[in-house]
C-alpha cells in the first residue's frame, strides 16, 4: 500500500522496510506515496538479493537541529492534548452537575 518491502533473509527476516524511511531522515517520509492495490491475487517475484543489509551500513548521525524541531513540536502537541483533556474534562464535570 505505501511500498514496504518484507525482508526474507537475515536476523532481521520479517520485517519490513522502505528506503524513504530512516531514522533521523524525517524529510524522506514526505516522497512516501499511498497508491491501491488491486486485488489480482498474483504475487511479484521478488529479487531477494537486492535486499539491504543494515548491519553494514554506516551509522547516520541525528542532525541537532531536526532534534530541536522534533522536541518542541513534540511539547507543543502534548500542550495542545493535555488542553483537550482539561477540555473535555470539565464539559463532563457540568453536564454532570444536576444544579445547572
Amino acid at each position: 500500500m505505501y511500498g514496504f518491502l518484507r525482508l526474507t533473509k537475515g536476523p532481521d527476516k520479517g520485517c519490513y522496510y522502505h528506503e524513504l524511511f530512516l531514522k533521523h531522515k524525517l524529510f524522506l517520509c514526505q516522497d512516501i506515496k499511498r497508491f491501491s492495490i488491486k486485488g489480482t491475487g498474483v504475487k511479484i517475484k521478488i529479487d531477494h538479493s537486492t535486499e539491504p543489509n543494515f548491519y553494514v551500513m554506516p551509522f547516520v548521525e541525528p542532525d541537532p537541529e531536526l532534534n530541536r524541531e522534533i522536541v518542541e513540536l513534540s511539547k507543543q502537541y502534548e500542550r495542545q492534548r493535555t488542553a483537550e483533556q482539561t477540555s473535555k474534562s470539565s464539559l463532563n464535570i457540568s453536564s454532570a452537575d444536576p444544579t445547572m
